[in-house]
């Protein structure tokens, strides 16, 4: 039952809410505008500098994809799958694998 409701919300919320582009497009609209009041700022500059921030954007979203991908091919091989099993058996319970990461003792 709840299932079915929520499904509802769920499809209506798809309908609403729009893509994050809008969101990303919309907020970037409204910066440059603010940005225009700045002194010292022209929209020339403006632009050059959203286009070279985007770039070192560009860098760092392409390094950490980098290390999601081989974060995640490390953790396939065969050693530290059986290292990281180990690690996973040390808490017994949700609680206690809950303050070992608070405690600091399996950093995340």
């Amino acid at each position: 039952m709840l299932w079915k409701i929520s499904k509802k919300f769920q499809v209506s919320a798809e309908k609403l809410i729009p893509d994050a582009i809008v969101f990303c497009l919309g907020l970037t609209v409204v910066i440059y505008i603010i940005g225009l009041f700045v002194p010292g700022s022209n929209p020339i500059t403006m632009i050059n500098g959203w286009y070279d921030s985007m770039w070192g954007q560009l860098s760092f979203a392409c390094q950490m994809s980098l290390l999601v991908l081989f974060t995640s091919a490390a953790a396939q091989a065969p050693q530290i799958r059986k290292v990281l099993g180990k690690i996973a058996k040390i808490p017994k319970s949700r609680v206690s694998g809950i303050l070992c990461i608070i405690a600091g003792l399996f950093p995340v």
